[in-house]
């Protein structure tokens, strides 16, 4: 009985993974990186600018950006 467990269970994570792809949860990862950079390198000075003086929203434009441009278009 634990050996059904433990192919059910491996099965299950090799699944998980493979609907996520590694290149998507990288991009994803260094637009994160990226947009937290902007804010602390350029950011907005006054606090004004809705986007760029909160780092929160900064960093998910950039995840946004990053998952966008690693998502291929082509489909067979």
């Amino acid at each position: 009985m634990k050996e059904t467990t433990i192919k059910i269970k491996a099965t299950l994570n090799y699944k998980i993974f493979n609907l996520i792809p590694l290149k998507v949860v990288l991009s994803a990862l260094v637009g994160t990186l990226i947009g937290f950079l902007y804010y602390k390198l350029v950011g907005c000075r006054s606090g004004s600018c809705p986007i760029t003086s909160n780092p929160y929203l900064t960093m998910g434009m950039g995840f946004i950006s990053g998952v966008l441009l690693s998502v291929d278009e082509k489909k067979k």
